[in-house]
């Protein structure tokens, strides 16, 4: 019998058989009454307790006076997986009404019922926007939903040349910069779950800078919300301008208790990844650093992470991350009050990966290595994290044998998933070859070493900078 079949029917509960059996039975979602005969046969099994399905004996049931065909009931029993997977993600499509709702606003929009989509549209974005608790996946549906709907209301009044502001209403120019930047803003979070539908297209992004540029006193004043997306839209531009950090950050102490949840976490989100592009870019990482600190500091202290039932894995890593060299007793701390809100499928990951790092800054690398081996490994950013920790770690207590033999497979890991890595294969591709070099020249030639420096620095894609260059110091003064 197909292991496959029996593994996902013994997996569903009482109810969901039963509820499969309506699934089978209708018209809409199966058309063959020998799927209907199949569903039968193995329920009445189940029911006995009967684990093991005879195919012959199925077989036989089927076609009673027919010779046993191996063939045929490999078909058969191919086609009744297929109904049971259909099910179960209908099953899970049905519950989860994020999707559905928003499956059914594109449908509205394509089919131009306008008055439904409108009414959907605001329906849903203050029935999320008023909650005070929700999942992060409610949180981008509401980021994706905002300029959605504002921007189909200007595109049915063609009004996207921004020239003609002047001859709309007030109201739809401030809906058009808002919407106009947020949608291009949010393509910059590169951890959105909807990062490639949120294409920025016809958008006249420079043109609606530039209005705000020369009105900025107005729109401080006046209009906060479009001034702190043109305040984020700008921050990802110039990294380096701290004033910019300095102006948003401020504006979020003194307006905080004025925004809604669902906003601060969309700029918490901005300022996350802010940090993270100029980590990347910057000379000077210890300061950017610090400024995100201040930011998670202050919104630990308002009980930001509170709110949320489940934070998200990578927005706990970094806060973990981040604090940990700066604030070993703040990391400590914030482990042990909001590990329970990691969701169960991440939370073991993370939770080694935080408690790895905290053990690392502690130079505890025995209690780092053991663990790292709890590691599940459930997803690709998870396994070369937990990688270059452990290289660090290699590294830090002289075991460079088994270090060159870890960068070697780590390096063989890279080239054969470089297709689905994107931009991280040459983070941390990057990573390994600097490293490589620091284990070759040691304290040797000190000028190779601030040659080395020098390029790490101005380098964009790589990991653990800041580590490899703490390192090459440490080198330097030996």
């Amino acid at each position: 019998m197909n292991s496959k079949l029996l593994e996902l029917y013994n997996c569903l509960s009482y109810n969901e058989i039963k509820k499969m059996g309506y699934f089978v039975r209708s018209p809409f979602h199966n058309k063959s009454k020998l799927m209907i005969k199949v569903y039968v046969y193995i329920r009445r099994q189940k029911m006995n307790t009967v684990v093991q399905i005879d195919g012959k004996g199925l077989y036989s049931y089927l076609y009673p006076k027919e010779i046993y065909n191996y063939s045929k009931i490999r078909l058969i029993i191919s086609d009744f997986v297929k109904l049971i997977e259909e099910f179960l993600k209908l099953t899970n499509y049905m519950q989860n009404n994020i999707y559905q709702n928003l499956d059914l606003l594109e449908d509205l929009r394509q089919r131009g019922a306008d008055k439904c989509f409108l009414m959907l549209a605001d329906k849903l974005h203050k029935e999320i926007n008023n909650r005070t608790i929700f999942r992060i996946e409610e949180y981008f549906f509401l980021a994706r939903l905002t300029p959605y709907s504002v921007m189909y209301q200007i595109n049915k009044m063609k009004q996207l040349d921004i020239k003609r502001f002047e001859k709309s209403s007030h109201y739809y120019q401030l809906l058009f910069l808002l919407s106009n930047i947020q949608n291009y803003n949010l393509n910059r979070i590169s951890f959105a779950p909807w990062n490639k539908d949120l294409k920025v297209e016809g958008f006249l992004i420079v043109e609606c800078i530039n209005h705000i540029s020369k009105n900025e006193q107005y729109f401080r004043n006046s209009h906060i919300l479009v001034y702190i997306e043109y305040l984020i839209c700008k921050m990802f531009d110039d990294c380096e301008n701290y004033s910019l950090h300095s102006k948003l950050f401020n504006i979020v102490k003194d307006k905080y208790s004025d925004l809604t949840m669902t906003y601060l976490t969309h700029i918490f989100y901005s300022f996350n990844a802010q940090y993270i592009t100029a980590t990347n870019n910057s000379f000077d990482i210890g300061i950017h650093k610090k400024k995100f600190y201040n930011v998670v500091n202050f919104f630990f202290d308002k009980g930001f992470f509170n709110s949320y039932k489940f934070i998200p894995p990578e927005m706990f890593f970094n806060v973990i991350n981040i604090s940990s060299d700066l604030n070993l007793r703040f990391a400590k701390n914030f482990l042990d009050l909001y590990q329970s809100k990691l969701d169960k499928e991440v939370k073991n990951d993370i939770q080694c990966l935080s408690k790895t790092k905290i053990l690392m800054i502690e130079g505890k690398y025995t209690n780092a290595i053991n663990v790292l081996n709890k590691i599940d490994m459930v997803n690709y950013q998870v396994y070369l994290v937990s990688r270059t920790y452990l290289a660090m770690i290699y590294y830090k207590i002289s075991e460079l044998e088994t270090l060159l033999y870890l960068i070697d497979a780590s390096k063989h890991f890279l080239y054969r998933h470089k297709a689905e890595l994107g931009s991280r294969y040459d983070r941390f591709l990057n990573f390994y070859l600097y490293l490589l070099r620091l284990i070759r020249v040691g304290s040797i030639d000190k000028k190779k070493l601030t040659q080395y420096k020098c390029e790490i620095k101005n380098i964009s894609n790589i990991v653990g900078k800041d580590w490899l260059i703490t390192e090459i110091n440490e080198l330097m003064k030996k």
